[in-house]
């Protein structure tokens, strides 16, 4: 009995090792988004100026910290974000992905309304899968 706990605690260790990515990390969908646009459906600010709802990033790194922040919630991380480097999105505004980065978790966008229209930004995947819904001339060319 001994020898079998300790067989499968090495092949469990093993596994581990080996396949730290697929063990240790969530599911990302696969299916690509890039050259996609998309229509802001929730959790929209109020003003572009101040308030609480979506926001683009301007730098990739501060994306990064927002995202990290929210996986291992220590939110000394997020106070790294400067809020002068945040594009606050209204209801309706429309974003363009360009691609992806940092292991698909954040997309590279061009805002295409609002006062940045036509600047790349940094949004994250999590919150474009749930604030944001794509266009339906979209749906019907990826189906």
């Amino acid at each position: 009995m001994l020898i079998k706990n300790i067989k499968t605690n090495i092949i469990a260790f093993l596994v581990i090792i080996l396949f730290p990515n697929e063990i240790l990390s969530e599911a990302v969908d696969e299916t690509s988004i890039n050259n996609t646009t998309w229509v802001l459906e929730k959790n929209g600010s109020t003003s572009r100026m101040y308030g609480k709802g979506q926001v683009a990033y301007h730098m990739l790194g501060d994306a990064y910290h927002t995202y990290l922040a929210r996986q291992t919630q220590d939110w000394d991380l997020f106070s790294f974000v400067d809020s002068r480097n945040l594009e606050r999105l209204i209801k309706g505004d429309k974003i363009y992905v360009l691609n992806e980065k940092s292991n698909k978790r954040i997309l590279e966008v061009n805002l295409l309304s609002g006062p940045s229209k036509n600047r790349k930004m940094y949004i994250l995947k999590e919150d474009l899968l749930k604030n944001f819904n794509m266009l339906d001339d979209e749906i019907n060319e990826n189906s």
